[in-house]
């Protein structure tokens, strides 16, 4: 019960899938946006990237992963210099 448990979340992976989604999903808005913009030109209609919820939602998705993929990103790199200060501070410590 007075156990501790500390979840150590490996950031390059969680980087590398937010870097996926967020260039799947902002993929998908493009070519929404380019599909409809041509039914909406044989139409002499108006097409915007907010038409339709689902081109909203896919937005959103991607904004959020891009942002995500960011902060994982610097996550990653900041226990990768921490590892290598460690290392470095051991390797100092034993010589001496």
């Amino acid at each position: 019960m007075g156990k501790n448990h500390r979840i150590n979340p490996s950031w390059g992976i969680l980087s590398g899938i937010s870097g996926i989604v967020c260039f799947y999903s902002t993929a998908f808005v493009v070519v929404l946006f380019l599909i409809f913009s041509q039914i909406t030109a044989q139409t002499t209609q108006k097409s915007t990237l907010f038409d339709s919820w689902y081109q909203t939602l896919l937005f959103v998705v991607s904004v959020a992963s891009f942002l995500s993929f960011v902060g994982c990103f610097i996550m990653f790199l900041l226990k990768k210099h921490q590892k290598k200060t460690m290392a470095k501070e051991e390797t100092v410590h034993e010589s001496l």
